[in-house]
Parts: structure tokens; sequence; C-alpha cells
């Protein structure tokens, strides 16, 4: 009787860890999205007759180690870390492009500039087309935006611009949401840094 006793203790033990250890792995995954820069921060709106332009955005390519739903920060000498409960809500290529054309479409204004995510189908004037080199960074620490870009007119065939550009963000506090804010922070510096290129290249310049 004893022995049962003690083998239904340990079983009952067994279970219990089973039951903890279920719990330990199934924790609540949170979902990220880039966001838009904020209305206070645009610029004054383009001056002169330019109203029907049209901006395409596309195609947007990012590294395979960024082609996943897990965010990704860097350790210590070449480690990547992919975060296994924090997460973004949509692919970030697509992210990326949404938030670009969101940002661009309110720096450029509408009544100058109509800008979208550009499929190859689209009628355009301009073509953004964006090649991601490194998006990320470390909590608590700072993110990097390396981008190779190019601007193309004629309908988006003929290449009038081909440059590179480095944004580096801090990162306010060692979690996912100060990184993630970081990140759309240099977003927000790229965008006005196109913003200003389509200007040149339009011929116009901002209102002051």
């Amino acid at each position: 009787m004893k022995h049962m006793t003690v083998r239904l203790q340990l079983f009952l033990m067994g279970i219990s860890l089973l039951i903890c250890a279920g719990c330990a792995r199934t924790l609540p995954a949170q979902f990220y999205v880039l966001s838009p820069m904020q209305a206070t921060t645009m610029e004054e709106p383009i001056t002169g007759d330019t109203t029907g332009f049209t901006l395409g955005i596309g195609p947007v390519e990012i590294p395979g180690y960024l082609d996943r739903p897990q965010i990704i920060t860097r350790g210590g000498g070449h480690e990547l870390k992919l975060a296994e409960f924090n997460k973004w809500a949509e692919p970030l290529e697509e992210n990326i492009s949404r938030v670009l054309t969101e940002n661009l479409t309110n720096l450029l204004y509408a009544d100058a500039f109509t800008v979208n995510s550009w499929r190859g189908s689209q009628s355009i004037d301009y073509r953004l087309a964006l090649d991601v080199i490194r998006f990320d960074g470390s909590l608590s620490e700072n993110v990097s935006l390396v981008t190779r870009w190019s601007i193309f007119g004629k309908g988006g065939r003929k290449l009038l611009v081909r440059k590179k550009s480095s944004y580096t963000k801090p990162v306010a506090s060692p979690d996912y949401e100060a990184l993630v804010t970081a990140q759309s922070s240099a977003l927000e510096a790229f965008s006005r840094e196109i913003a200003r290129e389509m200007r040149l290249i339009s011929g116009n310049t901002p209102g002051q």
C-alpha cells in the first residue's frame, strides 16, 4: 500500500511538471507593425504645377534573414536572434512598402503626387525600387537601416537616380515596442530623403 501511495505521488508530481512546462511554452505572442510618420512631423507642401505625377513603389526586396515572422535582433559578434514571442503582424516587405507609401503620400502631398505600391501593371511617371540590405538592431542600443535604392522615370523604365543610404536610430528601452518604434523612425528619415530627391527630379521645392 505504501509503495502504491509513493507511486501515485510521483505520478501526480510528473503530471504537475508537465502542466507547468506546457504553460511555460504557451506564452502569448506579441505582434508589431512599423508605423507611418505623425502628421505633426510633415513638411510644407510642394509649390508649383505638379498635379498628376504618379510615383510607384516597388519592388521592395529584403534579405532572406528578415523574411520571417519573428523579429530579428543582433547579439554579439555575428549572432542573430529570433524572437520566439515577438513577431511581425504582416510580412515585413509589405509593411515597409505600405509605410513608405503613406509617408511619401504625406510628404509629397496628394495634390502634387499620387503614391502607390507598384505591381507592374499601373501607369506611373516615376518608380522607386528598394533593396534593403539591413534592417535590424539590438534592444536598448540602436537599429540600422541600410538600403540601395533607385528612382526611374519615363513610366518607371529610365534610371534617374541610384544611391545607397544608411540610418541609425537609438532604441529607447530594452523591449520590442521601443525597437519597432526606432525602426519606424529610421524608415521616416529614409522617406524624407526620397521626398527631397523627388522634389529635385520634378523641379519643385517645398514652400517656405
